[in-house]
């Protein structure tokens, strides 16, 4: 270390200088001799390469040791170590309000001097590094972009930030000593102040969003993050304020913009259930007055159709978020207007076994569609006049993603055309138009499912002079296609 330190040596005395630099030298320092004060003072001023002064208290006429020592550290920090031929109370007194890292008696030998400046400098070094932590915390502590206090255990605010000024319009000067709840909580707000005040006295790291008081009396919306520090002297409070007001206003203009959202799917689902309606009334009219049976049952099947979608859409102008419906709901009130509207209705005996399900409205139209269709076709194809049956409809979840959508019937029974192999069709001279099966076939490609024929139902007993048929989609929840394959 010693050569690498360069030493001001400031003594008035030649014969003691000259000896005091030979011993230093000689120890590896480097020496600049001055006998002024003043000289010293601008030595110092002038050579940056100085890390020491080696202060002699009397230097005689003009500035004394202690004056030069506080002229020197004006112009910047450096270790001082005052030296005298006196250890007299009076004389330690003359130093004790300067910054000094020793004191020396001249007389006390080689090694007391070299070890006080030794220690010295390590004392200096060490501090230099506190410093510097500290001047590092400080700018952090200045520099954030959140306003941050400093609050002892009674609330009394310490310090604060040039942010925390101006957030709240408080600067240092008239905060210091203030309680921070008399100083920004507005009065509505007390108890809360007073509640978050006590989880961090006891010592309960708190978050908090609210609203505070600048000095004007405007209201900040702040994000509170508060925490208790403990020292060995005690508890102190730090607390960290972040502006939120942009966040809240975003956050409600989002609210509104969802609320206006709301307000036209509901006026859009009213107009589309409306005109879905008018449409289904006028095929009606058209089926009763085209004279035409095939015309009339086309109608009909349109009619069906389209009032199977109308519901999709009273259901949805219904729920709470205009997106999702109960399968539950929609699937029974379906199945009960097409049954009202069969003139099977008093010889067909309906079964149902439903498990509820919120779908959204791209999974509603193809299943319902799809419902539509099995039934109808059941009612019209299964049971000819006079012949009485069961019909029985279910949608059930396997908890695994896939739900199952099911007719059966134990009617006269369908069958699977050999040129297509699991197809929907039907059999004898009542069967069913090609129209309907395709679309249901089209739908569960719409669903991303399989719909498939069996020509056999649950309700056949093996010899029974009975057929009966099964129409089914199996399709996994929460995929499907956009498109309906051509």
């Amino acid at each position: 270390m010693p050569g690498s330190v360069k030493i001001l040596l400031v003594e008035d005395e030649p014969v003691v200088a000259m000896v005091m630099r030979r011993l230093l030298e000689d120890n590896g320092y480097s020496v600049t001799v001055t006998p002024e004060g003043r000289i010293a003072v601008k030595t110092v001023r002038l050579d940056p390469s100085i890390q020491l002064v080696l202060m002699d208290i009397d230097l005689g006429p003009g500035m004394d040791g202690p004056e030069t020592a506080k002229a020197i550290l004006s112009e910047r920090m450096l270790p001082v170590v005052f030296l005298s031929s006196h250890s007299s109370r009076d004389m330690v007194e003359r130093v004790r309000g300067i910054t000094r890292y020793g004191y020396v008696v001249k007389d006390s030998g080689r090694y007391v001097l070299l070890s006080s400046i030794e220690m010295a400098l390590e004392m200096f070094a060490a501090h230099e590094k506190t410093r510097d932590s500290e001047r590092r915390l400080a700018h952090l502590f200045q520099s954030s972009p959140f306003a941050i206090l400093v609050l002892d255990s009674e609330d009394r605010l310490i310090d604060c930030n040039r942010e925390f000024t101006r957030m709240f319009q408080f600067g240092l000067d008239e905060s210091r000593g203030r309680k921070i709840n008399e100083l920004i909580v507005p009065a509505h707000l007390a108890d809360e102040g007073d509640e978050l005040s006590r989880k961090v006295t006891d010592g309960k790291p708190v978050y908090h969003e609210t609203q505070r008081c600048r000095k004007d009396g405007s209201l900040v919306e702040v994000a509170i993050t508060g925490a208790p520090i403990d020292l060995d002297n005690g508890r102190l409070i730090y607390g960290i304020y972040q502006d939120i007001g942009e966040r809240k206003a975003a956050q409600s203009r989002i609210r509104e913009l969802l609320s206006e959202k709301e307000l036209l799917l509901r006026e859009v689902y009213h107009r589309v259930k409306n005109n879905m309606h008018s449409i289904s009334v006028l095929l009606s009219l058209q089926a009763e007055s085209s004279g035409l049976p095939e015309v009339a049952a086309a109608m009909e099947d349109a009619r069906g159709r389209v009032a199977s979608m109308q519901m999709v859409y009273e259901k949805l102008f219904s729920s709470e978020d205009f997106h999702k419906v109960s399968s539950s709901e929609y699937l029974g009130d379906l199945v009960d207007s097409i049954v009202l509207s069969s003139s099977a209705i008093s010889r067909v005996s309906i079964q149902r076994v439903m498990d509820d399900l919120p779908l959204d409205a791209d999974t509603l139209f193809p299943l319902g569609l799809i419902l539509n269709e099995a039934l109808t076709n059941a009612f019209k194809y299964a049971f000819p006049v006079d012949r009485a049956g069961r019909v029985a409809i279910t949608f059930t979840s396997d908890g695994q993603g896939s739900c199952e959508l099911a007719v059966d019937d134990d009617g006269i029974g369908m069958k699977a055309p050999a040129h297509k192999p699991g197809s929907l069709s039907s059999s004898g001279s009542s069967g069913s138009t090609g129209f309907g099966l395709t679309l249901i076939h089209a739908l569960a490609d719409q669903l991303s499912g399989k719909a498939e024929l069996s020509s056999s139902s649950h309700w056949i007993k093996e010899g029974e002079d009975r057929h009966g048929s099964r129409v089914s989609i199996r399709f996994p929840h929460g995929m499907r296609n956009t498109d309906i394959p051509s």
